[in-house]
């Protein structure tokens, strides 16, 4: 019976554990040997030492002859009608402990205990069968979740895969396009420097005629290359600038003080050959940026749009004095025609800036020098198209000559069109407008101006018929075709003739 689990006794002897686990006195906890009958104390089985030399032996010969041991592996299921090799007795039975068939006289010798269970061997095969065929069936089970579950994680996997690679490639596309920006931008900006340069340049080419301003156009250069190299400075652009032309201010008046006149001057005449720019008072002196930069420092100009346009269109270009060109207030233009001043400019671009997007379509209602007209036309962009209407020819005329200096490519491409109008003519022929300006006050909004309104087209006029004031009014149509009027401030403004 050693050929289990083989426990030596402190007697010498080998016993299986279930031989000493059924001999065992649990009352005493001693076991006495069947051989010489020496008793031995035991807490527990487990704790006896494990003759290990017969267990490798039984281990070995397990798999020669086990047919006829009642303890045998085998004589669990396929071999258990053989008898019993120790009482010759057909197996019949099966204990749930030892996981073997014995026969009935093995039962009160070797199979005592509560924890020895005995069933029929035929129950227990049955009943070993349905136990492996419910393992088996849950093993199936088993696996066809795991295999769903699998197929499921590698369809999970090919989408992922799918959506990063999808949102690769438009990451790629996205930041290519950024990028294209970016440089298209870098591209003008840089464009809009290098013209302003050559500008300059100019300038300085005129100024080196008088050889006593070699040291003063020297310190000038200088300064123009301190300019080229704010190109990779574009986001200090505009204190840069507003400090450059500031600095050329008081260069022009270093330029004034050390020229010398070539021929002696009368006292009626002052015939000097210094500039007419540089006979002007210091405190009249302002370049055109920073007469922008002013304006928008004042909160007159809000929006990079409309500051871009206004920097693009210097007012000297429309005076005939350049002294007079920055005096922030209105110039007299032809007859009882005025040229704006810049803040009404800026005010009026502002008011109506959502409406003068790329391709729109404005009218202008009183030239007032042109000034307005070029502003519009930068912003509506090359696809759009201003039109000024004036009953005064010789003030359409002046105002097309003075915009021929600076912006002649407005007019040779149809981007600014005058047209003389009067109460016959009229405007309704030309068509509906996004944006109407109206430079000079009316009695009241005139419903032939509201009737050539496109669909959320704006209308900036000034209406009243008192000398002393006017009220600037936003006029707006909705899509459903219904105008509202806005009143803005009281402010003054000369009065448009009714014939126009």
């Amino acid at each position: 019976g050693a050929s289990k689990l083989p426990r030596v006794l402190s007697c010498g002897h080998t016993f299986c554990q279930s031989c000493i686990t059924a001999m065992l006195d649990w009352t005493s906890s001693t076991i006495v040997c069947p051989n010489d009958k020496q008793t031995t104390y035991v807490e527990k089985v487990f704790k006896l030492m494990v003759n290990h030399a017969l267990a490798d032996h039984n281990t070995r010969i397990a798999n020669e002859d086990h047919s006829n041991s009642c303890d045998s592996p085998n004589s669990s299921l396929d071999s258990y009608q053989a008898l019993c090799c120790l009482h010759q007795k057909e197996r019949n039975l099966f204990c749930l402990h030892e996981k073997a068939f014995i026969c009935e006289d093995c039962v009160p010798v070797f199979h005592v205990g509560s924890f020895h269970t005995i069933h029929p061997a035929d129950e227990a095969i049955e009943r070993q069968v349905k136990d492996m065929e419910r393992v088996g069936k849950e093993m199936r089970q088993t696996y066809r979740l795991y295999l769903k579950e699998g197929q499921q994680i590698q369809k999970s996997y090919a989408k992922n895969v799918e959506i990063f690679d999808k949102y690769v490639t438009d990451t790629k596309v996205a930041m290519q396009r950024r990028f294209e920006f970016q440089m298209k931008a870098a591209k003008e900006s840089q464009r809009l420097l290098k013209q302003q340069i050559d500008d300059v340049a100019d300038m300085c080419k005129r100024l080196r005629k008088h050889e006593e301003v070699n040291e003063t156009l020297q310190k000038f250069t200088e300064l123009l290359a301190a300019k080229a190299d704010a190109v990779n400075h574009a986001t200090r652009y505009d204190e840069f600038n507003f400090n450059y032309h500031s600095t050329f201010r008081n260069l022009i008046y270093e330029i004034k003080s050390t020229m010398k006149p070539d021929a002696p001057q009368s006292s009626s005449s002052n015939g000097s050959n210094v500039p007419d720019v540089l006979k002007v008072a210091p405190t009249d002196i302002m370049m055109h940026p920073e007469l922008v930069a002013r304006l928008r420092s004042k909160r007159y100009i809000t929006s990079d749009r409309v500051y871009n346009a206004m920097l693009r269109v210097p007012r000297e270009d429309f005076v005939d004095d350049p002294s007079l060109a920055y005096i922030e207030k209105n110039l007299p233009f032809i007859h009882d025609h005025t040229l704006a001043a810049p803040a009404i400019v800026a005010e009026a671009l502002e008011n109506l800036g959502d409406n003068l997007k790329k391709g729109a379509k404005v009218l202008q209602v009183g030239v007032r020098g042109g000034y307005h007209a070029a502003c519009f036309a930068y912003m509506v962009g090359k696809t759009g198209k201003v039109i000024v209407a004036d009953q005064c020819r010789q003030a359409l005329e002046k105002a097309e000559k003075c915009l021929r200096k600076s912006h002649k490519e407005l007019l040779d491409h149809g981007r600014i069109v005058f047209r003389h109008a009067s109460h016959e003519t009229g405007l309704s022929d030309l068509g509906l407008f996004d944006a109407i300006y109206v430079g000079a006050a009316l009695p009241m909004v005139p419903h032939p101006l509201v009737n050539i309104m496109a669909p959320q087209g704006r209308l900036m006029i000034y209406t009243g018929s008192n000398r002393m004031f006017q009220t600037l009014k936003l006029v707006q149509r909705r899509l459903n075709g219904i105008v509202t009027v806005e009143r803005l401030y009281d402010c003054r403004c000369e009065l448009l003739c009714t014939g126009s």
